[in-house]
């Protein structure tokens, strides 16, 4: 190498790197929040969700937001303290085994035989559409300005089985269909 490329080239090599970092996407914000707030939801007892020994089944119904940042993300990131298995519902039949279903924005036209589908089993609902939770879903990821913040849908919740915790109750809007 000539010297007078050698000189420039180790100069630069000796300079601390700067990283610039993309600031993260709504969806992986969204990603972040799902094992922070299933910590203030507790499943009924017969839910699949209380054996040790199985996995916390994470399905989504629809065109998913999260593109492979959900399947990557969820190799490392336990649920309930369990290894995760996602699963791309297609049918109504494929709600039955999940324990959380991520209902997305394409389903709006078949909200309401989803929602009839699971309706008073121990499977948590959640959504980022708006008035889905005002139509029965669960929990739903609400934009307020720059911060995300959630909508909880109670009376769907307890008559599944499933409980929040009062201060996660405490922190969110809720809303009655």
């Amino acid at each position: 190498m000539p010297r007078a490329f050698g000189l420039p080239l180790a100069l630069l090599a000796s300079l601390p790197a700067v990283v610039v970092m993309a600031a993260p996407s709504e969806y992986q914000l969204k990603l972040d929040l799902i094992p922070k707030f299933t910590r203030f939801v507790e499943w009924p007892n017969q839910s699949p969700v209380r054996n040790p020994y199985s996995p916390f089944i994470l399905g989504v119904f629809g065109h998913s937001p999260f593109g492979d940042d959900l399947d990557r993300y969820f190799l490392k990131q336990p649920l309930k303290s369990k290894g995760v298995q996602i699963r791309y519902c297609r049918t109504l039949d494929d709600l039955d085994t999940c324990d959380l279903v991520f209902i997305c924005a394409s389903e709006k036209d078949r909200l309401k035989p989803i929602l009839a589908r699971v309706r008073q089993k121990p499977i948590l609902t959640v959504s980022d559409t708006p008035g889905f939770a005002k139509a029965g879903v669960m929990v739903s990821f609400l934009r307020e300005g720059n911060r995300l913040a959630f909508e909880v849908n109670a009376n769907t919740a307890k008559e599944s089985g499933i409980q929040f915790a009062s201060n996660f109750l405490q922190v969110v809007r809720i809303v009655a269909p």
